[in-house]
């Protein structure tokens, strides 16, 4: 990182007096490296992988930076690949979400008028104070929970964080494993099915929203078998029961409102991910349990 004297005033500024301007060795290379891309048109060169593996702090691994920003760069190439299917096509490109501020859903900053708005802090134009404000912002969307890599790129996009900039910044952050899919899809498989008794098709989906790849997600998903399936939803249904017992009378009103519990608790199992036949099978051998 650079290390600037005179009280923040940028290089050049009256105020600095006789103050010195001190460039670090690594940020000198990532300087020289940015003009020969700039030249070059190549995204990586020989001599830039070598300063790479110079600059890198302790405990990066060269190797597995160097796969992260490969699967960074196919990403990028499907997205684009996908776009311009649609151009051409002449369907709409679909929007990327985002979540809106409260100036721009109609109330304003709180305890204000409708009318104020608050503008967005612009973006510093120092290449090393952008990637250091994009880092910040990962680190501080990873705190309260783990996300995906996906989820970190939509919210720097949100912020206004240019993509090339952004997966820079995550590619650093996935060679150290602050961003690893692969365990942030065990952890949400694991907290979801226990603490939801979600079924896997249910996580499978909730992993693809995440934007967790196909193949990452089956491995995490291999953690729930079927036993495991079965076991969460019939405690899913026993707890529904003991809390509001199925009727088991013989006559017209007991049995009419027994279908309508079978129909409820069938539904229920379903909005979790369970198929229907397995959900049928276990709210049967639910009720035949209260029944013996």
């Amino acid at each position: 990182m650079s290390e600037r004297r005179g009280r923040g005033k940028p290089q050049g500024d009256p105020s600095w007096g006789d103050a010195i301007w001190i460039e670090a060795p690594s940020v000198k290379a990532a300087r020289e490296r940015d003009a020969r891309r700039g030249e070059t048109g190549d995204e990586t060169t020989a001599a830039d992988t070598e300063c790479l593996e110079e600059d890198l702090p302790d405990g990066v691994d060269p190797d597995r930076l160097a796969a992260a920003r490969a699967r960074s760069a196919a990403r990028r190439a499907r997205a684009q690949a996908e776009r311009e299917h649609v151009v051409g096509s002449g369907l709409p490109e679909p929007r990327r979400s985002r979540r809106r501020t409260s100036a721009e859903a109609g109330g304003g900053p709180r305890g204000r008028g409708s009318g104020s708005r608050r503008e967005p802090a612009p973006l510093p134009s120092d290449p090393d104070e952008l990637r250091e404000l994009a880092r910040n912002i990962a680190l501080r969307h990873l705190t309260g929970a783990p996300r995906s890599r996906h989820q970190l790129e939509e919210r720097l996009a949100d912020r206004g964080i240019p993509e090339e900039v952004g997966a820079e910044v995550l590619d650093r952050m996935e060679a150290v494993r602050l961003v690893d899919d692969a365990a942030f899809a065990e952890t949400l498989v694991r907290s979801r099915h226990r603490g939801r008794g979600l079924a896997r098709s249910a996580l499978r989906r909730e992993l693809k929203e995440k934007g967790v790849d196909g193949e990452t997600a089956e491995e995490a998903l291999e953690a729930v078998t079927g036993e495991d399936e079965r076991a969460a939803a019939a405690e899913i249904v026993a707890k529904k029961i003991r809390t509001r017992p199925v009727p088991t009378g013989p006559d017209p009103e007991s049995r009419a409102e027994r279908d309508r519990h079978v129909r409820r608790l069938v539904a229920m199992l379903g909005r979790k991910g369970y198929a229907p036949g397995l959900a049928f099978s276990v709210v049967r051998d639910a009720i035949d349990a209260q029944d013996g």
